[in-house]
């Protein structure tokens, strides 16, 4: 697996306007002989510090950013295997996009933020999505131990296409806990692959730390 640090100056006004379908975009110059986001096992996350945005990029393939680096963007790439034992505890954070599917007003089933009204299944929001990722977790083959859960918050941006422009609406929530692992090799492939949908636009990314 590879990691990179990118960092984009919002001064520069290639990027104070970039919203996250082109930053995926973007990004994904570093990626452009694969097919699909799957096959190259890109994720990121990203923060904005004052004037400066930071960005990880996780893989399974190793990046090529000299297409990015030839704009004055800086990129970093380290190589990295992470290797995970049971009964391991590890501090985590996570910006997911927490869905599930839900029967709507209009009689259709659709993919539906977790908590919302119309697929409530506790008496909170919160615990909803305490419920989704303690769910994730499980099948990832750990256990959550402590978990504060971040507000939601909707991502607008528009995808714009040859001949339409498409408004797109995400909610994020941002999740910090501690977990035990209790199967290394499941966990392993939850941390590859990510967790939940919206990967493509910067959700998803387990970033951890030993306790």
């Amino acid at each position: 697996m590879f990691m990179s640090k990118i960092e984009l100056d919002k001064r520069n006004r290639k990027f104070v306007a970039m919203n996250e379908y082109q930053l995926h975009q973007f990004l994904w110059k570093g990626f452009s002989g694969f097919a699909s986001r799957e096959e190259s096992g890109m994720l990121y996350n990203s923060t904005l510090r004052g004037t400066r945005q930071h960005i990880l990029v996780q893989s399974l393939v190793e990046p090529r950013w000299s297409e990015i680096q030839d704009k004055g963007v800086q990129a970093i790439t380290k190589a990295f295997d992470p290797s995970f034992r049971e009964s391991m505890q590890l501090r985590f954070q996570v910006t997911a996009n927490a869905t599930v599917d839900a029967m709507c007003s209009d009689g259709k089933r659709r993919r539906v933020p977790v908590g919302v009204a119309s697929a409530r299944k506790s008496e909170s929001r919160e615990q909803d999505l305490r419920d989704w990722l303690n769910r994730k977790f499980a099948l990832g083959g750990a256990r959550v131990e402590s978990l504060e859960v971040g507000p939601p918050i909707d991502m607008n941006f528009t995808k714009s296409g040859k001949r339409s422009r498409n408004s797109i609406v995400i909610s994020t929530v941002q999740f910090d806990g501690i977990c035990t692992v209790e199967n290394p090799e499941e966990f392993s492939n939850m941390h590859r692959r990510g967790i939940g949908r919206a990967k493509s636009f910067g959700c998803g990314m387990l970033m951890l730390r030993r306790c």
